[in-house]
């Protein structure tokens, strides 16, 4: 997605009966939400790539493509016929990128695996959650969007290596790799005491009162992410307790008590009124926002991160804005998301396939398309 809104002729191959299965999710008029987001700026050709038909035009396709991306488990792909040695065949130079759950070699090659297992074994998950032990599961896929931008990261690597060398090359990015790589701070932590962290206790986690999540007066919730001394002095002094000044990040028992101070000291305004007097003082705060506030929130705005889009099925919608700034080569939504095998005819005929080839093709369901599109009429 994030290439495609750069620019990339992104060809999306589906499967030919049913598609990719976002399409199925949170419909709107019918198509799934996620498709719509994630599949903007793409092309759609349906293949059923278990004909060797099938096969030959995914082949055939491989060998005018720069890259390849697939996510299968490891394996799958070569005993289709079109894994990374195949398509090297037809197109040495390629860059191959493979995103799996653990990586294509080691003892957990095959497992499967969604973002709660990866985030697991990657020990992330151990360290969300109360201070009782009690898990809570993060309500964003971690391991999936972090493994999504190393994804881009090592294709454009190699496609870096590709004009200085003219070789291509295999690229191989495993989720739990990518939730790892979130482990910035407790990590540092694990490898200076050699203790593991615990959820709730850390520095980072709740543990303690500079950097924590208090209640307000109308059950809302502020965020405090202060780790410097100066912005702890502002908060101190603009609630008028400057005996507090010496315990921001202090845990344990003591922490627990200033916690608790500050817990009655939040309690006794709400959100809005908090607002108003932390908004004109120099602090690392912020609103626990609801979906509905982030949509309108005046920086998430001005950014364009989150924007209102116009679909011709689903009509206006919102849409992911592209995250990556280049001043003078900007990304953005150029195109909605495709029917399903909206550009099979298309693509077939640059490959060299006559309509009627395509039309048998399609009558044999090695292919899917689709005669009128339907925000095309």
């Amino acid at each position: 997605m994030l290439l495609a809104d750069f620019g990339a002729r992104v060809i999306k191959v589906e499967d030919a009966e049913h598609g990719d299965p976002t399409r199925q999710d949170y419909r709107i008029s019918g198509t799934g939400a996620g498709h719509l987001v994630f599949n903007r700026n793409k092309e759609s050709i349906g293949v059923n790539l278990k004909d060797p038909a099938g096969r030959e035009i995914f082949l055939k396709l491989a060998k005018t493509a720069d890259v390849i991306l697939e996510s299968f488990r490891p394996g799958v792909m070569d005993r289709l016929g079109i894994g990374y040695e195949h398509v090297r065949g037809v197109k040495p130079d390629i860059v191959y990128c493979a995103i799996s759950g653990y990586g294509q070699d080691g003892p957990y090659r095959l497992r499967p695996g969604h973002d709660l297992n990866y985030i697991s074994l990657a020990g992330v998950q151990g360290i969300i959650g109360k201070p009782d032990g009690s898990p809570v599961i993060p309500g964003v896929q971690i391991a999936d969007a972090s493994a999504g931008m190393l994804a881009a990261l090592g294709v454009l690597l190699a496609l870096r290596v590709k004009e200085q060398t003219g070789e291509g090359q295999f690229v191989d990015i495993s989720l739990m790799d990518a939730a790892i790589q979130c482990l910035f701070e407790p990590l540092t932590k694990f490898v200076a005491s050699g203790k593991s962290p615990l959820p709730g206790v850390e520095r980072l986690s709740g543990g303690i009162p500079a950097y924590n999540i208090y209640r307000t007066r109308d059950g809302r919730s502020i965020s405090l992410g202060i780790l410097e001394p100066h912005f702890w002095a502002n908060l101190c002094r603009l609630v008028d307790r400057e005996d507090l000044l010496d315990f921001p990040f202090v845990d344990g028992e003591e922490g627990s008590r200033v916690k608790a101070e500050l817990a009655a000291i939040f309690a006794n305004h709400t959100l809005e009124e908090w607002k108003a007097k932390l908004e004109e003082t120099d602090i690392c705060w912020a609103p626990v926002n609801t979906f509905e506030e982030v949509v309108l929130d005046p920086q998430v705005r001005h950014r364009g991160i989150l924007s209102e889009e116009s679909h011709p099925l689903a009509g206006k919608m919102i849409q992911l804005g592209t995250p990556i700034r280049l001043a003078d080569t900007p990304g953005g939504v150029r195109k909605p998301a495709p029917a399903h095998g909206e550009q099979t005819l298309d693509i077939l005929a640059s490959l060299g396939y006559s309509e009627q080839a395509a039309r048998e093709l399609w009558a044999r369901k090695v292919i899917f398309f689709i005669d009128q599109v339907p925000h095309k009429r």
